[in-house]
């Protein structure tokens, strides 16, 4: 009898050590609110040539055919996340070109003093983000549009001071709008655990790298006058809040 009972006994733990319980993990779903800050570059050349009732591009002129080399940030407010996310945002650029002054009097480029073009591209942008591939289903991938209202400080140089031409100004600030069109990969699928530490050490939840085209319409909404709208590619590293 006592055998029979140290058997039954041996048989229950042996039951009890192959139950395995199993807890089914919840997937956290992505925070209603956030922040987002870019970081890009690219390169863009003005459409000056575009104004109506020139005979010439002044820009081409004066800088050929070099790009202007663009760099700047923009920090986002992501207000609506469900299907995909929406945001309002600020962004800010810096762009300069420099090049030798065309002498008037032989149309030939100065050996002793330059020109310059600088503008400083400011933007509202509404975006939104389809992240439903990545969010859903892992899918590292994240294609975005914006619609932004844009406003540029611009100021011509001759020498190093504001250039005045038949007593007009050599700045300004022009009006416009802009859209644009990217996609951006996730890099948290490359790390994991990486990806955690990140999010726990600095409160970063995504970070990605990205690249968008630029349709900017910069001329006073069709105003007659400097023309310094853009098509151009812009670059750039991203974070989520």
């Amino acid at each position: 009898m006592r055998g029979l009972a140290l058997l039954g006994l041996l048989a229950a733990t042996g039951a009890g050590a192959q139950t395995v319980v199993q807890v089914k993990q919840d997937v956290v779903p992505e925070p209603s609110l956030g922040f987002i800050l870019e970081l890009k570059m690219g390169t863009l050349v003005p459409r000056i040539g575009d104004e109506p009732g020139l005979s010439s591009n002044p820009y081409q002129t004066i800088f050929g055919n070099s790009s202007m080399i663009y760099g700047g940030g923009e920090v986002a407010f992501i207000f609506w996340h469900s299907y995909g996310a929406l945001s309002v945002g600020f962004g800010a650029g810096y762009s300069e070109k420099y090049a030798p002054t065309i002498v008037q009097s032989t149309q030939q480029p100065s050996t002793s003093e330059k020109t310059a073009l600088i503008i400083f591209p400011l933007r509202l942008p509404v975006g939104y983000r389809f992240d439903v591939p990545w969010s859903r289903f892992g899918i590292p991938f994240v294609p975005y549009v914006k619609a932004a209202l844009l406003a540029t400080p611009w100021k011509v140089t001759k020498g190093g001071r504001k250039e005045i031409v038949n007593g007009e100004s050599g700045a300004g600030l022009k009006w416009g709008y802009g859209f644009t069109g990217g996609v951006a990969f996730v890099l948290d699928v490359l790390s994991k655990q990486m990806s955690k530490d990140l999010t726990n050490d600095t409160g970063i939840r995504h970070s990605y790298i990205f690249a968008e085209y630029n349709f900017d319409q910069l001329n006073d909404f069709g105003k007659v006058g400097l023309n310094l709208s853009a098509r151009y590619w812009t670059f750039g590293l991203g974070f989520e809040f």
